[in-house]
């Protein structure tokens, strides 16, 4: 299909980066005086301003830079196969933008290669930051006996766990989150706080959610080394978060069956297990994917039965699956893709400035959520 107006272009980047690039996709610890406030943070050395020179680095290709990439190389191409079909007049280039062209080539394939080209400069530059950063296991007891003595955490409830994790979790998106060096502290003492909600409440639905959201925060699901083709899965963190995720199934499961209504909470959940499983645990994958499908009526995901038959033939192939369950309405790229390479429940920071939706909803639904 031919892109119209430059905005269509713009329209397939951000479906790319929605649906297209989720699975393309050590130094000491010195723990300082007061580093585990998250009022002090954004101050640490400069490492604020850091992140703000790495970012201009790093980010330097606008979605206007791209466009014009894209552009020029769209006019080259049709000049090129005008001057191979000299039957073809001339005149139907002249004077024209490229929106008038004519469908010569795969425009798709154009703006897919800018879109992936500008996505890996990101994520490249994202591995090499987290790379520095020490592994979450080597500091969690020195972590945990710096809180013990900042907070009395034998009295802290649940609920006052979840508030201070989610406190913390917004002071590493703030500080630069996976583009900064210094950042790991405060997502690292987000997951400890969720690690000790979750012992005292593995039921608890909603401290699971976070803390699978944590855990992704701080550690994309795929690494890459030499772009596209070294592409590295961190097996360390889909184990961790496919047990997050199996329990919540199997309590969901259990739940329903004894009466309680699905929900759409239910489903994002689900999917996960899914994508999780798709890798090593297939067998069981495709007993989830087909209470998925049982109970999509009720739960109201009946819309997504396409998905779920292509899941299902894929795995059937022996190969992996995955696809997004939210799409930001707002987002700008190629910026968004900061915060891909992560499961299909993933919300990253800001949902409501990006405009995060859940897109497997019917059309009308989600014209109403965008106008809300």
């Amino acid at each position: 299909m031919f892109l119209k107006k430059k905005k269509d272009a713009w329209a397939i980047v951000g479906l790319a980066g929605a649906c297209g690039l989720i699975w393309l996709a050590s130094s000491s610890f010195q723990p300082a005086a007061g580093r585990l406030s998250p009022r002090n943070s954004q101050r640490k050395s400069g490492t604020h301003q850091a992140y703000q020179n790495t970012s201009e680095k790093i980010l330097g290709e606008t979605s206007d830079g791209i466009h014009a990439k894209y552009n020029r190389q769209k006019n080259s191409m049709a000049k090129k196969n005008n001057l191979q079909n000299s039957e073809q007049p001339n005149a139907a280039f002249a004077g024209e933008s490229y929106e008038d062209m004519p469908d010569l080539f795969s425009e798709k394939k154009i703006v897919a290669g800018l879109v992936q080209a500008s996505a890996m400069k990101i994520w490249l530059a994202q591995d090499k930051v987290i790379q520095q950063w020490p592994k979450y296991e080597e500091v969690k007891d020195q972590l945990q006996a710096e809180l013990f003595k900042t907070f009395n955490l034998k009295k802290m409830t649940v609920e006052s766990l979840l508030a201070h994790a989610l406190k913390y979790r917004q002071a590493f998106w703030n500080n630069g989150g996976a583009n900064s060096s210094g950042a790991f502290n405060d997502i690292f003492t987000a997951r400890l706080f969720l690690e000790m909600a979750y012992g005292l409440a593995p039921t608890n639905m909603a401290v699971a959610d976070e803390l699978v959201e944590t855990i992704q925060a701080a550690h994309p699901l795929v690494a890459f080394e030499n772009g596209f083709s070294g592409k590295i899965r961190n097996t360390e963190v889909e184990k961790k978060l496919w047990e997050i995720r199996l329990n919540q199934f199997c309590q969901t499961k259990k739940e329903i069956s004894a009466g309680r209504k699905a929900g759409w909470d239910d489903f994002i959940r689900v999917v996960d297990a899914c994508v999780l499983g798709s890798h090593s645990n297939k067998k069981t994958t495709i007993g989830i994917l087909n209470w998925l499908y049982q109970n999509s009526a009720q739960g109201g995901w009946d819309v997504c039965h396409p998905i779920f038959s292509q899941f299902s033939q894929t795995l059937g192939a022996g190969k992996s699956f995955s696809f997004n369950i939210y799409i930001p309405t707002k987002a700008k790229y190629p910026r968004e893709y900061r915060f891909s390479r992560r499961l299909p429940s993933f919300r990253g920071p800001s949902p409501q400035k990006r405009g995060l939706i859940l897109w497997p909803r019917s059309r009308d639904e989600n014209i109403a959520l965008i106008k809300h």
